[in-house]
């Protein structure tokens, strides 16, 4: 499989066939019915079931399947501390397998196709501007999505989850909050509290999405200054 072309149609093949697998298997229902809590819920006492849990999040983050499903089970099921903890690994674990699946079956076939000028130029550019706008993307692109995306552009391993750490964690911590509240609301001072706090988070996310084009513009102005 040397061939850049071969390699890129596995990727292809290998997520359609999730796809596919995952319909036929009822996992697509089950993220979009609401069952996937029942059904953890109702395994929670086994040592296996986190480790399944965070193996079904590696396998959003291959097959663009609802990652938000999980999340939100991973807080009723788990409570908004441990099932932080445990939504956050998985998602990190989900961005890596992801990642690496798309760089080592597509990367060369985006450089052959825009040669080496142009694959050089996206480097730069994702070198440069990369790190926010994978911050970014993480607050508001689908799981597997972004990862290909980073895959694909040629991002470092390490910027690539540096990055996805910082877009994911506020996102990860107000989605595990949301599914323990949902869980166990019993009226409307819990609606209120949920509300306030979830208001909270995004405006905190709204702010830390608009980090990266604060610094670029205060380099540029600095630069400016400088001539």
């Amino acid at each position: 499989m040397r061939s850049p072309a071969v390699r890129f149609a596995l990727f292809v093949g290998l997520v359609i066939a999730g796809l596919f697998a995952a319909h036929r298997l009822g996992l697509v229902e089950l993220l979009t019915d609401g069952g996937l809590q029942a059904r953890i819920a109702g395994l929670r006492d086994h040592w296996w079931t986190p480790l399944a849990l965070l193996g079904l999040f590696v396998v959003t983050g291959c097959v663009p399947l609802p990652a938000t499903a999980v999340v939100l089970t991973g807080g009723a099921v788990y409570g908004p501390v441990f099932g932080s903890g445990l939504n956050w690994l998985g998602c990190m674990l989900a961005a890596l397998a992801g990642f690496l699946l798309a760089r080592a079956l597509g990367r060369d076939f985006v450089v052959k196709i825009l040669g080496a000028r142009r694959s050089a130029s996206l480097e730069g550019l994702v070198a440069q501007h990369g790190f926010w706008t994978m911050v970014r993307a993480r607050m508001m692109t689908p799981l597997a999505v972004a990862n290909y995306g980073g895959g694909l552009g040629g991002m470092r391993v390490a910027p690539f989850l540096l990055s996805s750490m910082l877009g994911m964690t506020l996102p990860i911590a107000m989605y595990s909050y949301v599914g323990h509240l949902l869980a166990t609301a019993t009226g409307g001072g819990d609606s209120t509290r949920m509300l306030r706090n979830v208001s909270l988070a995004v405006l905190a996310m709204l702010a830390m999405s608009m980090v990266g084009p604060i610094l670029r513009w205060w380099r540029r102005r600095r630069v400016g200054d400088g001539d």
